[in-house]
């Protein structure tokens, strides 16, 4: 063999090596393996089209810490922001300690535990559907468990959405989303929170919006909250234990304190109210569900706006079928409340097609 010939061999393998570990061009690197499973009739393909048809290893694809303890906020946002439309993200069961991820539309997230990162900063929420800029629709979330760590977070002084650290986060516009076997306890905010924030101008900011089996308990403020909705179902879903003090040594302002207003526990199991002539709810459900103990009231639909504003539209359709309810802890609650300003009594209709039916309540039911 003559050196020149061993010369080219030697440089033929290094560039056939150099292509089967390419992982830059799609055309080379796996591609340029075939396989093919030992089935009868089965086809072949390339070994990339088979690793591309299999599910998202997050911790193998994109690098994400699996010991509960490093930050995966960055990694795993990579992924969400990698999804091809309809992509799924699997968490794979695992813990991961995470600040706030942003979710998009048409994609489903699954089997993640959240623990949201100890600090001092607020508007952080693990799971967070913004929807100010462009709505964000067609999200399913499952198996997803949010550990908000309210006995360390701490100086939380923003008014707006009292910090906003909430377990799940949804603002704007956001249609169709379904949430199925998730919880958000021990959140420094609210379990979730849906809140039309920068388009709180306008009607039916949430629409088509599904929660089955839910568990918002002992979070500082409420276990939900919402604003501007339409066709709202919560099924078998659990608001408990909310706004309550953890202890009574740490400041007002850590996230062992339940949130205040004037000083008063006020954190609902609950909570849906109008921050404007926008705000209403119609066919809101709440399907066998509990909202017990909580510092103030189980359920409450509060109307702040003057049924004579212009533009105001009323409520309508609000069913509460089955369930447990009570008036809370502080002792100045109710198990269901459903309330406007006096100004209103005489003047218009509020609200209209209440059903509440099958209901254990133990404390009073406020119309």
């Amino acid at each position: 063999v003559q050196s020149a010939d061993l010369n080219a061999l030697s440089s033929n393998i290094a560039i056939s090596i150099g292509n089967f570990g390419n992982t830059s061009n799609a055309a080379l690197g796996d591609a340029l393996v075939g396989v093919k499973r030992i089935l009868t009739n089965a086809v072949g393909t390339t070994l990339h089209n088979y690793i591309e048809n299999l599910p998202i290893n997050i911790a193998a694809d994109f690098a994400v810490p699996i010991d509960g303890v490093t930050s995966a906020t960055v990694s795993i946002q990579r992924a969400i922001d990698a999804l091809p439309v309809g992509g799924i993200l699997d968490g794979q069961g695992r813990t991961y300690m995470v600040s706030s991820l942003l979710l998009k539309s048409n994609m489903t997230f699954q089997n993640f535990n959240l623990t949201t990162i100890a600090g001092s900063t607020d508007f952080v929420a693990p799971i967070t559907i913004d929807g100010n800029v462009s709505p964000k629709i067609n999200i399913r979330i499952k198996n997803v468990y949010v550990n908000g760590n309210r006995q360390n977070q701490t100086s939380i002084t923003s008014p707006t959405e009292n910090g906003g650290r909430h377990g799940f986060r949804l603002l704007g516009k956001c249609t169709n989303i379904v949430l199925t076997d998730v919880s958000a306890t021990y959140c420094a905010g609210d379990g979730i929170e849906f809140f039309s924030s920068a388009v709180s101008n306008q009607y039916n900011c949430f629409t088509d919006i599904t929660v089955i089996r839910g568990q918002f308990n002992w979070n500082r403020r409420h276990g939900g909250s919402m604003d501007s909705a339409y066709s709202i179902k919560f099924i078998d879903c659990n608001w408990d234990n909310n706004g309550r003090d953890l202890n009574t040594s740490d400041a007002l302002s850590h996230g062992n304190r339940g949130d205040r207003s004037v000083g008063n526990l006020y954190g609902n199991g609950f909570d849906f109210e109008t921050y404007n002539i926008y705000g209403r709810g119609k066919e809101v459900q709440f399907i066998n569900c509990t909202a017990l103990d909580n510092a103030k009231s189980g359920i409450l639909f509060y109307e702040t706006a003057l049924a004579t504003t212009p533009g105001f539209d009323e409520w309508r359709n609000l069913r509460i079928l089955g369930g447990s309810y009570n008036s809370g802890i502080a002792g100045d609650g109710s198990s269901i409340q459903i309330l406007s300003p006096a100004a209103n009594r005489g003047v218009g209709v509020c609200f209209r097609q209440i059903i509440i039916d099958g209901v254990n309540c133990k404390g009073n039911i406020t119309l």
